[in-house]
């Protein structure tokens, strides 16, 4: 009878032992299960932290490069438009000094030949104001007195010559009449007409009657000239369709290689952001252009799979 109760305990006391341990491996399971599943979020989270964090550098080197890439390639017409405008000059500047010595030599071959008569004054006036070149005549003289002999293409009261001022506030034909007394013969630069039209003058000493010569031309003119080749030449450049190119000029828009409108203009070198729009302004101040290279940014996923 003892060893009955003394087996029905032993038994009773496996069972709860059994049972302690089942439960305890149960829970112990279950902790392991748990910490498992926090170790998965953990890494899920810490991966999911990682991809977007690549993904903000992905966009930013992307932006980089695209802004690098707008950079240069405005530096690169910028260097082409003032390499431009410099063989324009030259160019206007060879052409006035060639018809001003021509007419020169015209007037001094009729002085020499009449011997300093007074009626060779008229004869001079006429020889210049008959000398056509590229369709017209572009030749001036005046005394050192300031005054008007021949006006040529000088849209100015004659009576006036001597007070007028040009766009900047300059006496122009003081300045004129400085240079030939100084040097004999010399160029100067004028927005002779209006602020923005700037003009190339050859002024040159005629030796007789205290009379000097000289001529004009509109760098505008030869700019626009210039300008419908340079935008065909644009317009066959293959441009990524997020990107574009803009140029203005005294704010006014010339030329656009998509149609995009930007937010602000300043005329300086100097990055804009406005939501999707990058852009890059640089001031052309020989040509007065402002270049505007730009891109739309693509969504992030886009940037990301490049």
């Amino acid at each position: 009878m003892m060893e009955k109760k003394i087996l029905s305990r032993s038994f009773l006391v496996a069972i709860v032992f059994v049972g302690v341990v089942g439960s305890l491996g149960f829970a112990m399971a279950q902790f392991y299960e748990q910490e498992c599943q926090k170790s998965l979020r953990n890494y899920q989270l810490q991966e999911q932290k990682r991809l977007e964090a690549k993904k903000i550098q992905t966009t930013k080197l992307q932006l980089q490069k695209q802004r690098q890439k707008a950079q240069k390639i405005v530096s690169q017409l910028d260097r082409l438009l003032q390499k431009k405008n410099k063989e324009i000059q030259e160019s206007i500047k060879k052409k006035l000094k060639q018809k001003v010595l021509t007419a020169s030599k015209r007037a001094q071959f009729i002085y020499d030949r009449y011997k300093n008569k007074q009626s060779n004054k008229e004869r001079i006036v006429t020889i210049v104001k008959n000398i056509v070149v590229d369709s017209q005549n572009s030749l001036f003289i005046t005394n050192f007195a300031g005054d008007s002999i021949l006006l040529g293409p000088q849209s100015v009261d004659k009576t006036k010559l001597n007070f007028y001022m040009d766009a900047d506030a300059r006496s122009i034909i003081l300045e004129e009449l400085q240079k030939v007394r100084k040097h004999s013969s010399g160029f100067l630069e004028s927005d002779f007409y209006t602020k923005g039209s700037k003009y190339i003058i050859y002024v040159h000493d005629l030796k007789m009657f205290d009379m000097f010569i000289g001529s004009m031309a509109s760098v505008s003119s030869a700019q626009k000239s210039f300008e419908s080749e340079l935008f065909c030449v644009l317009s066959s450049i293959f441009v990524d369709p997020n990107e574009f190119l803009l140029i203005y000029k005294d704010k006014k828009m010339l030329y656009k290689s998509q149609d995009v409108t930007i937010p602000k203009l300043e005329q300086k070198n100097i990055w804009h952001s406005s939501q999707n729009i990058h852009y890059y302004t640089q001031y052309n101040q020989a040509m007065g252009y402002t270049l505007v290279y730009g891109f739309l940014q693509p969504p992030t996923e886009e940037l990301s799979s490049k």
